[in-house]
């Protein structure tokens, strides 16, 4: 089957429809054969530069796409890695300051 989507890829009648599928495939995690992830950022890029306007347009849809889901999937490594770390894994700027307990028990708080 990957060989048919790498072929498919090649051929001129079926570049634009292939690549599109291949990037609606990335966006939805649909499973995509190993050959046909090797082979696409390749094809791709030749179909950039050699391509008609309507090839090119699905060859940067599918870059793009695989670029996000590589983002997406490092942003998701990095919250793994802090969690097993015991850090913070979100930043949301809040800044919150606790008063010691002598202030508490004076009944205000101090500043730091």
């Amino acid at each position: 089957m990957s060989d048919a989507i790498v072929q498919d890829m090649n051929d001129p009648h079926r570049q634009r429809g292939t690549l599109l599928m291949l990037a609606n495939a990335v966006q939805n995690q649909w499973p995509i054969p190993p050959a046909a992830i090797e082979a696409a950022p390749k094809v791709a890029a030749r179909l950039l530069l050699e391509g008609n306007d309507r090839v090119k347009l699905g060859a940067i849809k599918l870059l793009l796409a695989m670029q996000k889901n590589n983002i997406e999937a490092l942003v998701q490594l990095d919250k793994i890695e802090r969690l097993e770390a015991g850090a913070a894994t979100e930043n949301h700027g809040i800044t919150v300051r606790y008063a010691d307990e002598a202030s508490i028990r004076l009944g205000g708080m101090h500043d730091a």
